[in-house]
């Protein structure tokens, strides 16, 4: 669940350096204080960043130190997004204009927030159109030659009927407290009368509480820790919980709302968004798009004028070469078959059809594949 949040950050960081670029880093980000925060700060401090801040599963915040700085990574994905759309202009494949304005009215069928969504953590609409062709020229690419009968859809979803449910949702508010004295600060406020939510603002340790009022980022019962899902499973809503031990302090949750697990209704863009998945699996399996793409990669001539990345970049085209067996390809940005899986109508990054299990869910609601290159 944290990959397609921390994930999706890299494209709106790449917009950002670009966009750095064209204004030749001049400018002002934002006012501290009376001090400027200058755009020359500012993106010093995304090419050297080594750590971001994910979600886990247990819906905690917790930093991760990154493979790469976090500007490499976003020129690797942009890199790779050139190299397969030239990919698939060799092969015939590449998307047109109206075949975009076509994908993305039919992922906004399946969501209809998914514009939103998107423009919600930072992408312009230029931004979703090249991550959506870029997204379709894979596709396309895996799936050349590929036919899935209606017959096959229909037997997977018999087949499959687990697949085909919308699981269980809380929407939770919490307090995350690092120390005892927080802890006991907190509940002593609940105790007087105040909301839970103005004592979240005021007291958690949780990141964004105060912005959020204590809004806990994870709805999805399934994607919850075992012993917390058991704890939230047995709190009524308008109720809270106890203090629950949690790693590096204690959590206080409060639940706004449940909603119980439910069959999802299989329309037409759902059918063909399962029928999509199929067969970029069987693509998947008859045609190996990541070794296409490296090699096309390492026969590129790429010539990198930024000094804070030039010599990544080089030693980076020295790992493919030497190890190209260990390469995987990057996340996409709009869709993936990383993310996280909101049913239809609820919000969040969806997975898209991807190369994954005959069991993979046919709910989400884009279609973008796994590109880009990296090594380790």
């Amino acid at each position: 669940m944290s990959r397609i949040r921390a994930f999706c950050g890299l494209a709106v960081l790449a917009g950002l350096i670009l966009s750095a670029g064209c204004n030749n880093n001049s400018g002002s980000v934002a006012n501290v204080s009376g001090d400027s925060l200058t755009r020359d700060e500012f993106i010093d401090q995304l090419q050297t960043k080594r750590t971001v801040r994910v979600v886990g599963n247990n819906g905690q915040v917790v930093e991760a130190r990154v493979a790469d700085t976090l500007a490499f990574q976003a020129m690797q994905d942009l890199v790779t997004r050139k190299i397969v759309m030239q990919l698939a202009k060799d092969e015939k494949v590449a998307p047109t204009e109206k075949e975009v304005d076509a994908e993305i009215e039919f992922r906004t069928k399946l969501e209809p927030a998914f514009i939103k969504e998107l423009q919600a953590m930072g992408f312009t609409l230029q931004g979703i159109r090249q991550n959506v062709m870029s997204e379709l020229a894979q596709e396309r690419l895996l799936t050349k030659g590929i036919t899935v009968t209606d017959a096959e859809v229909d037997k997977f979803i018999a087949d499959n009927p687990n697949q085909f449910k919308e699981p269980a949702q809380v929407d939770l508010t919490w307090i995350f407290a690092k120390t005892e004295d927080k802890k006991n600060q907190a509940q002593k406020a609940l105790d007087s009368g105040m909301l839970f939510k103005m004592a979240a603002r005021q007291y958690s340790d949780a990141p964004n509480a105060a912005a959020t009022d204590g809004k806990f980022p994870v709805r999805d019962l399934s994607a919850l820790a075992p012993e917390l899902r058991t704890k939230l499973e047995a709190t009524e809503p308008g109720k809270t919980t106890d203090w629950i031990v949690a790693s590096e302090g204690s959590a206080k949750f409060f639940v706004n709302s449940k909603t119980a697990e439910k069959k999802i209704e299989i329309t037409k863009e759902r059918r063909e968004l399962l029928r999509r998945r199929m067969a970029i699996k069987r693509g998947s399996e008859a045609s190996d798009l990541t070794k296409r793409v490296q090699e096309k990669l390492r026969n590129a001539k790429i010539d990198v004028q930024d000094n804070a990345l030039k010599d990544m970049w080089k030693r980076f085209e020295e790992k493919l070469k030497q190890s190209a067996s260990n390469a995987k390809l990057p996340e996409t940005t709009t869709g993936g078959s990383g993310g996280t899986t909101p049913a239809p109508g609820t919000t969040g990054s969806t997975p898209a059809p991807a190369p994954a299990g005959e069991t993979a869910p046919a709910t989400g609601t884009t279609t973008g594949t796994t590109t880009g290159t990296t090594t380790g």
